[in-house]
């Protein structure tokens, strides 16, 4: 299971996470699934793109080539979508 998706914007981050951040989504997981204590086996720390004028980049550097990204905290929720509507543009 995949649990979290916590965001920090700036334009430099702190080497170190926050773990009080990192308790509240291990806690309020456990309360969701009714689980007991849940434990850490991965963490995944993303540096991502970041825009003020879109939440999507799609770009055509070449005929028939696509350059795709989400530049908001929308990735997850979104690339399931977006995807397929950037590969249907090129058939």
């Amino acid at each position: 299971m995949v649990l979290g998706d916590t965001h920090h914007y700036a334009r430099t981050h702190l080497p170190f996470d926050e773990e009080d951040i990192a308790d509240l989504v291990l806690r309020e997981g456990a309360r969701l699934f009714s689980a007991g204590e849940l434990s850490v086996r991965r963490r995944w720390r993303g540096v991502y793109a970041d825009s003020p004028e879109t939440d999507f980049l799609v770009a055509a550097p070449a005929t028939g080539i696509r350059v795709v990204s989400v530049t908001s905290g929308i990735g997850m929720t979104t690339a399931l979508r977006l995807a397929p509507t950037v590969v249907d543009q090129l058939v």
